[in-house]
């Protein structure tokens, strides 16, 4: 089988590495091929956790599109919990969640969380948004992606995090939608395609469902990392 998809992992070391890919994308490792990009350096921690520092390369076969399992997870049936009532997965990441953002921030503070079978949604409150979100959402997408692997690690079925404050993720989404349409439009008028600045996983996954909605144009994700320019163009 020729693998024409990749992603790049990381773990502490290999075995963790291959354990977080082969979660993230829903394959065995049979049907995968591994490369190893850097050996493990060093012991540094982040809080006590482990600084991820053995990459891979994760080669697979894109069998179904990606975008299924988006569509599924925003009709998902949340329920705002308490935190007794929350998952392992929940308390976990709840607990890394609020120590990170009183170290970090004040005046920052969970205000409610949701969760359903397969995604967890911690709502933020603080004076200072704009310091938690950081430029273009970095600073909340790093958040974010520590929170999962904290609340995850150890655990056999892994949920999906998500983090928002002052409704940053709504305004987002519109204006990526805006934006992204405005840009299919002129490819589907000139036939030329065009390549986005890198985008997080979070903001691909809105791209890739406004380009699936146009007749005649495909969505490809570009690079390495978690941060990944997006082609978009005629098929």
């Amino acid at each position: 089988m020729e693998f024409k998809d990749f992603q790049d992992f990381a773990g502490k070391n290999y075995d963790e590495a291959v354990e977080i890919a082969l979660k993230t994308l829903g394959k065995t490792k049979e049907e995968v091929n591994i490369e190893v990009l850097q050996e493990s350096s060093g012991k540094a921690k982040f809080f006590g956790f482990s600084l991820k520092s053995f990459k891979i390369r994760v080669f697979y076969h894109q069998d179904k599109p990606e975008i299924k399992e988006d569509q599924k997870e925003e009709t998902d049936d949340f329920q705002e919990v308490a935190y007794d009532n929350m998952s392992v997965i929940g308390k976990k990441s709840y607990d890394f969640l609020k120590m990170t953002l009183g170290y970090l921030f004040k005046d920052a503070e969970i205000e409610k969380v949701q969760e359903s079978d397969e995604v967890i949604q911690f709502f933020l409150h603080s004076e200072n948004p704009d310091m938690i979100i950081g430029k273009s959402g970095i600073l909340l997408e790093s958040l974010q992606v520590l929170t999962y692997l904290v609340g995850n690690k150890h655990e056999d079925k892994w949920k999906r995090i998500l983090i928002n404050i002052d409704d940053y993720r709504e305004k987002r989404e519109t204006d990526i939608h805006d934006f992204i349409r405005n840009i299919a439009g002129r490819v589907k008028k000139t036939r030329r395609p065009f390549l986005t600045r890198p985008y997080s996983p979070y903001e691909r996954r809105i791209i890739h469902m406004i380009i699936q909605e146009i007749p005649g144009l495909e969505s490809v994700s570009e690079g390495n990392g978690l941060y990944k320019k997006v082609w978009i163009k005629s098929r």
